[in-house]
Formats: structure tokens, sequence, C-alpha cells
């Protein structure tokens, strides 16, 4: 394709288009299947999905999302590797390997500042308990219905403890 402006000539030669003939991820977790292959499609799947056009750059970012959904989910040290990509004709077939490592419980869960009323409202609309999955996704949604229901400013600690295997939680009630 050439365009010509204001004098001057640009050539641009689109390369291949590939499309995507499979998506493999290398790893022994238990996070679900789908919600990894959601996390990658892109424009209700036509991009980055099995049978879509493959978008590099656009493959990266949802990469990036996805190790994050890892670490919402509980594996807090998850990693999420470089695709291992196969080139045949015009399809590419990916490989990524995900280190999960260990998924990661709930510890402590507390509430600090304001008064007793309000740390037993902020527990409340948590609904935690030690010893359940991290869900880190949840953890913000009841944040939220807390600030709601009480209409004050609150802050979200949390501390990793890498030899307990737990996320302990702690929520300020600020004035």
């Amino acid at each position: 394709m050439t365009r010509a402006s204001c004098g001057l000539q640009v050539a641009v030669e689109l390369g291949t288009r590939y499309r995507i003939a499979g998506i493999e991820f290398i790893t022994t977790d238990a996070f679900p299947a789908a919600a990894r292959l959601a996390t990658l499609e892109d424009t209700l799947g036509t991009v980055n999905a099995v049978g879509g056009v493959y978008v590099a750059d656009r493959l990266a970012g949802s990469l990036a999302q996805l190790q994050q959904r890892y670490r919402d989910a509980g594996w807090v040290e998850a990693e999420v590797g470089t695709p291992i990509a196969t080139f045949v004709g015009a399809r590419i077939s990916l490989r990524i390997p995900i280190r999960a490592g260990e998924r990661f419980k709930i510890g402590e869960v507390r509430a600090v500042g304001g008064g007793a009323r309000s740390r037993v409202a902020v527990l409340e609309s948590l609904g935690l308990r030690g010893g359940e999955w991290y869900d880190g996704t949840s953890i913000r949604s009841g944040l939220a219905r807390a600030r709601r229901q009480l209409a004050k400013p609150l802050e979200l600690h949390t501390r990793i403890s890498l030899d307990r295997r737990v996320v302990d939680v702690e929520v300020e009630v600020r004035k």
C-alpha cells in the first residue's frame, strides 16, 4: 500500500496474518482452564483466541492480566512466562508456561481504628474467615460494601507470610 501526503510517499507492507490453531497452558495448578483462555481473548473472541487472529502486543497485555488474576485467586507468587510459538503457514500454536506455586489462604482478618461498631461492620462486610483461599476480588468487593455502609474512608493492608503460606488482612477505619 502506498500513500502520498505532503509530497512524501510511504510504502507499508503488512506481514502474515496468523490465526491461532491452539493455546496450551503448561501448568499443573487448579486455576480454572476456561478462565485462563477467557483472560487471553480480546474483541469478543476474535483476537488471541483459538480460531481468532494473533496480535502479539495485545497478548502481552492479556498475559499480565492473567498473572494478576492468578495472584488475586491466591497464587501470590504466580509467574506467567513467555509464550512458546510454533508457526505452520499462516497458523500459530501457543504454549504458555505458568509457574503458579502454592496457593495461599487467608490468615488473620482484623479491623482496627474507628469504634467497635465500625470494626464489626467492616468484618461483616468482608465476610472473610481465616483458612479460606485468598480471593483479592472478593476482598475488594467486601471493602466497597463496607465503605458504602459506613461512609468512612477505609484502608486495606495485606501482609504475605511466605513461611505460613497465608495472607493476613487488616482494614483500618479512618476518621
